[in-house]
């Protein structure tokens, strides 16, 4: 007999806002975190906030997924809408998930 454990994220803060998602395309020499912020490039794939002065309204939504590429890219699904908990979500070092409160919840994506 196997026995396994299931043990349940808990990422949810509400079911008022329904959860939507998006496929996407994560770019070159990416390491998206699970539950990570992310934001487009110029060429419309996914990447983390990076540099020196990240910008939270340029966030694009939450990486359902973690996902890690190199030479090529790769597919990705992230959370467009939602409500979440603002301990489960990941944000730039730096940066606070009150830096990305408002922005998120332009997107529809609400953090308790």
């Amino acid at each position: 007999m196997i026995t396994e454990e299931f043990s349940p994220e808990n990422i949810f803060a509400g079911n008022v806002m329904p959860v939507v998602t998006e496929k996407a395309v994560a770019a070159l020499n990416q390491n998206i975190t699970k539950l990570s912020v992310v934001e487009k490039d110029a060429q419309g794939n996914i990447v983390i906030p990076s540099g020196a002065e990240i910008d939270p309204g340029k966030a694009y939504g939450i990486a359902s997924e973690g996902v890690v590429t190199t030479d090529e890219t790769k597919n990705i699904v992230l959370y467009m809408t939602g409500e979440f908990k603002g301990t489960s979500i990941i944000v730039p070092e730096g940066k606070t998930i009150e830096d990305y409160r408002v922005p998120l919840r332009k997107l529809g994506i609400f953090t308790k």
